[in-house]
């Protein structure tokens, strides 16, 4: 049984010998340095200062979270979900709570692959090759979708960051669009003198 003493009692946990080992060595960590003398009535009462949320805080966390989601997107191999299951998913989820057992770790990570990170929307292009009657060889480039996108990230990188990426290449010609409908005139006389020049 590992105890940790509150301003209420004795709180009465029973873990296994890994995590007192590691529960206790941070709850040293945190007395010691939250004071000069190591005090054991309450180790995790300095630890409100290291977990203080204010806006700066959650937008870095979500930044990380949305950069890390992103490279592991684009690192996954292959794969498609079926979120048919997805309540067995959360159940699995919920007793994952030991996170140093390779168990509950590998359920967690798969909540998160599954949900979070997703798949990446994938299409391949291959070309069909058919022999005319007259001996020429027509070629025609199709498209074949083999991945389709789930999970947040997945999602958001298939509609918003590869929409955008489409839509950068088209970026020059609608700002060129833009000028010569704001000030046609001045258009067509920069580039008369560009012509005489």
């Amino acid at each position: 049984m590992f105890q940790i003493f509150t301003k209420k009692g004795v709180l009465m946990i029973s873990l296994t010998a890994r995590t007192q080992s590691v529960a206790l060595a941070f709850a040293m960590i945190i007395s010691s340095s939250s004071s000069s003398c190591v005090s054991f009535s309450n180790p995790f009462a300095g630890m409100s200062s290291y977990f203080t949320l204010n806006k700066e805080t959650v937008v870095a966390w979500a930044i990380i979270a949305a950069v890390a989601g992103k490279v592991r997107l684009d690192t996954k191999p292959r794969g498609t979900y079926s979120y048919s299951n997805w309540q067995d998913d959360i159940m699995t989820l919920l007793s994952s709570y030991n996170i140093l057992d390779a168990e509950s770790r590998a359920a967690i990570f798969n909540f998160v692959d599954k949900y979070f990170v997703g798949s990446k929307f994938k299409k391949d292009e291959y070309t069909i090759r058919t022999k005319e009657a007259d001996g020429s060889v027509v070629a025609v480039k199709r498209n074949k979708v083999t991945q389709l996108p789930s999970g947040v990230m997945g999602l958001l990188d298939a509609y918003v960051f590869q929409q955008l990426k489409a839509n950068n290449e088209l970026l020059p010609a609608a700002a060129a669009m833009y000028v010569f409908m704001a000030d046609p005139q001045g258009v067509w006389k920069k580039a008369v003198e560009k012509v005489q020049a």
